[in-house]
C-alpha cells in the first residue's frame, strides 16, 4: 500500500480545488444573470449590453457543467483510489496472515518432529528401565525361593513372607521396591499394585481436567511403545534367518 495515502491526499486536494473553482463559477454565473434580470426589469433598450451580459451568463453556465463534470470525475477517481488503496490493504494483510501461518507451520512441524525425537530417545530409555526391572523381578522371586519362601499370592504365603520383608526393611532394604508390581507384571505375596502407571477411569474425567487426560495420553503411548518394542523383539529374525 506504499503511497496510497500520499495519492490520496492529492486526489482530495484536487477535488476540493475542483469544488472551489466550480462555486466561483456559480458565483459568477449568479452575478451575470441577476444583471441581467436587473437590465430587463428596469426595461433598458440597451440590447447590446443585454446580449453581452446574456453571452457571459450562458457562457459561464456551459463552464459550471463542464466543471460539474471536472468534480465528478475527480470525486469518482477519489473514490477508486480508496477502493484500490483499501482492497490492497486486505491482500497486504492476507499476505501478512499468510506468512504469519508459514511462519506458525515451521515451528510446528519442526516442534512435532522434535518431540517424536525426544519421545523416541526417552521411551527407548524408560522402556529399557522397565525391561531391566521385568528381568529383575523374577530374580528377587528365585532368590526369595531359595531362601524358603514362596511368592505366589495367596494369603498364606502373605502370611509366611511377612517375616522376611520385616527382616528386609531392618537391613534397610527397600521393600517397596520389591513388593510393587507393573500392570504387566504377575502379583506376588504381600505385593502391592503401582497405581502411577494406572489410568483414570474415562467416565470420572471432566472435559476440564487436563492433567489426567495428559496423564491418561502419555500411559497409552508408552504403553504402546512397550508393546511394540516387545513384539519387535519377538518376531526378530534370529542370526541365519534374516
Amino acid at each position: 500500500m506504499t503511497g496510497y495515502p500520499e495519492r490520496i491526499e492529492a486526489a482530495r486536494a484536487d477535488v476540493e480545488a475542483l469544488q472551489g473553482d466550480a462555486q466561483e463559477l456559480q458565483r459568477l454565473h449568479d452575478e451575470r444573470a441577476a444583471h441581467l434580470d436587473e437590465l430587463k426589469v428596469s426595461g433598458s433598450r440597451d440590447f447590446a449590453r443585454m446580449a453581452e451580459v446574456e453571452g457571459q451568463r450562458a457562457a459561464l453556465a456551459t463552464m459550471y457543467a463542464d466543471q460539474g463534470a471536472e468534480v465528478q470525475r475527480a470525486r469518482a477517481a477519489l473514490v477508486a483510489l480508496e477502493q484500490e488503496a483499501a482492497r490492497d490493504g486486505k491482500l497486504a494483510r492476507i499476505g501478512e496472515i499468510a506468512e504469519e501461518i508459514g511462519e506458525i507451520r515451521d515451528q510446528l512441524y519442526a516442534g512435532v518432529d522434535g518431540l517424536k525425537a525426544h519421545l523416541a530417545a526417552e521411551l527407548s530409555r524408560l522402556i529399557a528401565l522397565d525391561t531391566r526391572w521385568t528381568f529383575l523381578r523374577p530374580e528377587w522371586v528365585r532368590e526369595a525361593r531359595a531362601l524358603g519362601f514362596d511368592l505366589n499370592p495367596t494369603q498364606a504365603a502373605t502370611d509366611a513372607v511377612t517375616p522376611l520383608y520385616e527382616e528386609l526393611e531392618r537391613r534397610g532394604v527397600d521393600v517397596t521396591a520389591l513388593r510393587v508390581s507393573r500392570p504387566h507384571m504377575d502379583r506376588i505375596a504381600g505385593g502391592l499394585l503401582d497405581h502411577k502407571t494406572l489410568p483414570y477411569p474415562s467416565d470420572h474425567l471432566e472435559h476440564a481436567d487436563f492433567e489426567p487426560r495428559l496423564h491418561n495420553l502419555v500411559l497409552a503411548l508408552y504403553n504402546g511403545a512397550f508393546l511394540a518394542r516387545a513384539l519387535a523383539n519377538t518376531y526378530a529374525p534370529t542370526e541365519g534367518q534374516a
